[in-house]
């Protein structure tokens, strides 16, 4: 089985960075906190990975870009031959670990104000792709990514460090979330009517999802000048892209990669500043 691409692996980083770029900002303290705040965000990755999987399977999507390692559709089931079952088994039961290792740090962390973040991040997930929400196919998917991945992971694990939560932080939140939602819109485009406004509108939307993040982060100008590479990779990026769909979505490793780039930079910048 080639896991990776069936359990879509390359995307966890979007999932592990809010806290990765937290606990930089806390000065690396609590280790176990770090460890259990991953166990958080990596099981509830896994649960609507491969919930995912098991809706487009019984939706019937069509399987897409499979030769590349961000296919789209139920590359799981359809190229692997998993049981669907066992893959709706599977996801539950990530989703229930996930909840348990939120549970323990609100437990040990005494910060209440977590059950709320926990609760809204739950609904927010499961609304994405669950019946009868699924804002994956409602044209919602990309808000739901950007509270998902942005403010809610980033302040969520701000607030469990006991760190003061500035608009440098917020402003973070921000530009993880938009980047998350970048790669979802780009990466999920052959999925959206071909005659409709997501994919007409691509070439102005695109833009203003990728971009305006990075300048918030000009609040600190050092800040910036940490970023400034990925920024421009965002540009050149966006510029070169193909004109169809189908080659803009196997760009979705580009995507991914300058996300990776800034977020490993922001941990760098809170680990010296």
């Amino acid at each position: 089985m080639n896991l990776p691409k069936s359990l879509k692996l390359p995307l966890y980083f979007t999932s592990v960075s809010p806290v990765l770029i937290v606990w930089s900002y806390s000065g690396f303290r609590d280790y176990w906190l770090f460890l259990l705040l991953l166990g958080v965000v990596v099981f509830m990755q896994a649960a609507l990975n491969l919930s995912m999987d098991y809706f487009d399977h019984l939706n019937g999507r069509n399987l897409r870009n499979e030769d590349t390692l961000f296919p789209i559709g139920s590359y799981l089931i359809e190229k692997e031959g998993a049981d669907p079952v066992r893959v709706r088994i599977a996801f539950v039961l990530c989703a229930v670990v996930s909840v348990g290792f939120g549970t323990a740090v609100i437990v040990l962390t005494h910060v209440y104000t977590l059950l709320v973040v926990g609760v809204i991040a739950l609904a927010v997930s499961f609304m994405y792709v669950l019946p009868p929400f699924r804002f994956n196919s409602r044209g919602f998917g990309e808000i739901s990514t950007f509270l998902s991945f942005g403010p809610l992971s980033t302040i969520g694990s701000a607030l469990a460090f006991g760190d003061h939560i500035g608009f440098l932080i917020s402003g973070v939140s921000v530009l993880l979330g938009m980047l998350a939602s970048a790669i979802r819109y780009l990466h999920h485009l052959p999925e959206d009517r071909q005659d409709g406004t997501r994919v007409r509108a691509f070439r102005i939307v695109y833009p203003l999802i990728l971009l305006p993040g990075f300048l918030v982060t000009l609040y600190r100008p050092l800040a910036f000048v940490f970023v400034i590479l990925p920024f421009i990779l965002a540009i050149i990026h966006y510029v070169l892209l193909p004109r169809d769909v189908i080659p803009i979505s196997r760009k979705t490793n580009q995507i991914v990669a300058i996300q990776v780039l800034t977020a490993v930079l922001l941990t760098i910048y809170f680990a010296i500043y």
